[in-house]
């Protein structure tokens, strides 16, 4: 708490030292050219008197009276011109004050003070001069603060923002881990009926997958020879599903093999070939495609629909695949799925920025 006040004292320090300089400067200035056009200054008391009066009716006015005028009816108009008023005649009733102490109480030696016409538009005249001083400095507070209000949302607002987004991604992971264990677990059923003996070895499979998918749960990215790893157990494991009947092959140019990717996504694609796909044509193996470089990533998977299901009737893992892909890679990548005499083709274009 004492920080905060000394930070907060600090910083007021600082905005009257700001004060200080700048009238200390105009002071300085308006006195050496007023005194070189006279050839002659005044006395310290003259100046002290009257620049006190000029400052009071500059803050009175900045910080008084102007506040008034951004409400809005007659009557606060009235009220306004009439505290605009009242500072006026203040500051001609200071001026006559300080007037008669410089001559009766300093004695300075100068003509006679006559409160007539030409000494009430001198002083309304510096009045008004101030006055508009101490509006300019109101209008120039009022935009700095309403500045810092509107940064302040902004930043206020990109926070909330980037909390969003985060607690999307997390909701993303979180929707695709469960579709990928639930997927699985009914091919690690399948295997169980049919290869009672390879069980292990798909629980094995099962078990990397869902280590790395925990693994990464929190990670945006990852190395794209980490989720081959991952591919390859899927491939494996729905091998063994199948009695080794697969029809499938796997085409890898990997000349950046510390590119990166957000997690799962190609897995996924992968898992869609074998829950959609019929992969027992030898006449039409299923193709899976990885290719790297410095500048970008593609991957292809092309499969022969299977006949069994409609391949449009469950899009979870291809919508939830676009959603994260628009969120990590914004104008950076390219991802198209179609279909071909029952063939499905998929390709995700990466570009890497440089």
């Amino acid at each position: 708490m004492s920080d905060i006040l000394s930070k907060q004292r600090l910083g007021l320090d600082k905005e009257q030292l700001i004060h200080i300089a700048c009238w200390a400067s105009f002071i300085f200035i308006e006195v050496i050219v007023a005194g070189a056009v006279k050839q002659r200054f005044s006395s310290l008391a003259y100046y002290l008197l009257f620049y006190s009066l000029n400052i009071g009716i500059f803050y009175l006015h900045g910080a008084v009276v102007m506040p008034h005028s951004k409400r809005a009816g007659f009557g606060r108009i009235a009220l306004f011109g009439s505290l605009i008023i009242t500072e006026l005649a203040l500051y001609v009733c200071g001026a006559v004050v300080a007037s008669i102490i410089l001559q009766d109480i300093f004695k300075q030696k100068v003509s006679p003070f006559v409160f007539n016409f030409d000494f009430i538009v001198v002083v309304l005249y510096r009045a008004l001069f101030f006055i508009a001083f101490g509006t300019g400095y109101y209008l120039l507070k009022e935009y700095l603060n309403r500045r810092e209000k509107e940064m302040s949302r902004s930043l206020e607002v990109e926070k909330l923002k980037s909390q969003l987004l985060v607690m999307q991604r997390d909701y993303l992971r979180a929707q695709i881990n469960p579709h990928l264990l639930f997927n699985t677990l009914d091919f690690i059923k399948a295997v169980s009926k049919k290869n009672p003996e390879k069980s292990d070895e798909a629980i094995d499979c099962l078990t990397e997958i869902m280590d790395y998918a925990l693994e990464t749960s929190k990670k945006d990215s990852v190395e794209v020879a980490r989720e081959l790893e991952q591919i390859e157990y899927m491939i494996r494991l729905n091998s063994l599903r199948s009695d080794d009947r697969i029809n499938l092959k796997l085409t890898l140019q990997l000349n950046n093999e510390r590119a990166m990717i957000i997690p799962i996504v190609l897995l996924t694609l992968v898992e869609n070939i074998f829950k959609h796909g019929n992969l027992l044509d030898p006449e039409n193996p299923a193709i899976i495609e990885l290719l790297t470089n410095n500048d970008s990533l593609i991957f292809r998977t092309y499969n022969l629909i299977a006949n069994t299901l409609p391949y449009q009737g469950e899009r979870t893992g291809i919508n939830n695949i676009m959603t994260r892909l628009a969120l990590a890679y914004p104008n950076n990548y390219i991802f198209t799925t179609e279909t071909r005499d029952r063939i499905f083709y998929t390709e995700l274009r990466i570009n890497y920025p440089p």
